[in-house]
């Protein structure tokens, strides 16, 4: 079997406790302290094979082989995975430079598909059958490749799994068992005695998510942007993004200082972010970015720890803002994303409302998957275009009234103050800028001037005169 791995990695090493152990394809987890295994390479051997990435060619996931654990004398099992855009987006703001790495271009419209090529490229001739039970992303990722290898992909579920994803997995051949439960699901894969296993944290598979990394940086000529924002679910493609950078760095590849890492999490359900803010772990509530919930997530503490070593930020974002970030994916960069993948998008903006990323920044928010295999968020972002007041939500609803009493003029702080005074309700600044931009867009409001650097001065249209006319607000926040 070590004929298939690659021939200048060292071993396993634990992330956490250290221990270092002979690479296995079966044995991936530390017996010292549970944590999933992370694959090291002889670096110094290494240097002289990597010089030929200065060199301008074609990017794709196996163009990185040196740094992937399939062995180099071996023919991998692809479907043209990588090589995907990295797009500066001027209409969804000037400054600062925002740039999109837009998974949705790989074979089956997901990040996870550079982890399967690698993974299923090694099982190919080992294991015949593979199971999993993560999400409908990874099965229909597993599904393609396994396919493409003649291998049988059983896909564990609960009953409410994703429509589209649950039938685009069926298509591609995958043998679907739809279980009680997420955690029977789980359960059922993991003691399935004839299939693989195949977890959200495997080794395998997250090192060909790591070349994510390596191509942003490449099409960077080797130059760090300041921020790199992520989808944060089981946390092992931001840890894997942060591993390879400083495979890079100490490869002398990568040039000046690492950027920065902002992790994105839904407000339903952010384990993440408690940790930042020092918080137990809530129970998670319904959110649309589905796929971002994991309730005990593998790789927790080494995404912390490279949020935390990246001098970075986790941040929270809603529903209403990740659906707003779809929406103006779409029609301002002709990117159709599922709302965990637009989450990066809603968290910059967060970001940029309160000061911590500057407008002479460079920031690549990583799209990880493609709103095409969700059918309910195009028919929400159709029903969106014949429903001027869709996005009126009770905030924007509360600002526009606040701003009425306030005699039709005010900045974000003053509009905050009259909030919690006068109609009892809580917004942080970041939030209110956040809304008052989105209502720029719509029409309701004006910029008069800008106070200073950071003060706005806005002012109500006569359209959103005609709205406030039209709507009455103690009926619609009782209403909502």
């Amino acid at each position: 079997m070590s004929k298939i791995f690659n021939e200048h990695i060292t071993g396993f090493k634990c992330p956490l406790c250290g221990l270092r152990k002979p690479i296995d394809l079966h044995e991936i987890r530390c017996p010292s302290c549970g944590s999933f295994f992370e694959i090291e390479y002889d670096y110094r051997a290494l240097r002289e094979e990597v010089e030929g990435w200065f060199a301008p060619r074609r990017m794709n996931v196996w163009a990185y082989k040196a740094l992937l654990p399939y062995s180099t004398n071996l023919v991998p099992l692809s479907l043209g995975e990588g090589g995907t855009p990295l797009v500066e987006a001027r209409h969804l703001m000037s400054r600062p430079i925002l740039l999109l790495k837009n998974e949705t271009t790989n074979p089956t419209g997901s990040f996870l598909d550079r982890g399967s090529t690698v993974l299923v490229s090694i099982l190919n001739g080992v294991h015949r059958v593979v199971s999993c039970a993560v999400n409908g992303n990874l099965a229909v990722s597993l599904a393609a490749y396994g396919a493409k290898g003649g291998m049988k992909v059983k896909f564990y579920c609960s009953p409410d799994i994703e429509r589209g994803e649950f039938y685009q997995a069926m298509a591609l051949g995958a043998e679907i068992h739809v279980t009680s439960s997420q955690g029977r699901a789980y359960m059922e894969a993991f003691e399935d005695s004839d299939a693989y296993y195949v977890d959200s944290a495997n080794p395998f598979l997250l090192e060909g998510e790591k070349t994510t990394i390596f191509e942003i940086l490449e099409e960077l000529s080797w130059r760090a942007p300041s921020w790199i924002a992520v989808p944060v679910g089981t946390g092992g493609h931001i840890s894997m993004l942060w591993k390879g950078m400083k495979e890079l760095k100490s490869l002398g590849l990568l040039k000046g200082k690492l950027p920065r890492l902002i992790a994105v999490q839904p407000e339903a359900f952010s384990p993440l972010v408690d940790l930042f803010d020092g918080e137990a772990h809530r129970r998670p509530q319904g959110t649309i970015a589905r796929d971002l919930v994991f309730i005990e997530p593998h790789k927790l503490r080494e995404a912390y720890n490279a949020v935390k070593e990246s001098r970075g930020l986790a941040v929270r974002v809603n529903d209403e803002e990740m659906l707003i970030a779809v929406k103006d994916l779409a029609s301002k960069e002709g990117v159709l994303a599922e709302p965990a993948a637009a989450s990066t998008i809603a968290a910059i903006r967060k970001l940029i409302a309160e000061g911590l990323i500057d407008e002479d920044d460079q920031v690549v928010a990583i799209i990880t998957g493609s709103g095409l295999k969700d059918p309910e968020i195009i028919r929400t972002l159709i029903s969106a275009k014949s429903k001027k007041h869709l996005f009126i939500t009770r905030p924007k609803l509360a600002i526009l009234k606040a701003m009425e009493m306030m005699g039709g003029r005010g900045h974000g702080y003053a509009i905050g103050k009259f909030l919690r005074n006068e109609l009892s309700l809580t917004l942080s600044l970041p939030t209110i800028y956040h809304h008052l931009r989105e209502m720029e867009g719509m029409g309701l409001i004006k910029r008069l001037n800008i106070l200073n650097r950071r003060v706005v001065l806005y002012e109500l249209t006569p359209k959103a005169l005609r709205f406030l006319k039209a709507h009455n607000y103690e009926e619609m926040n009782r209403a909502s």
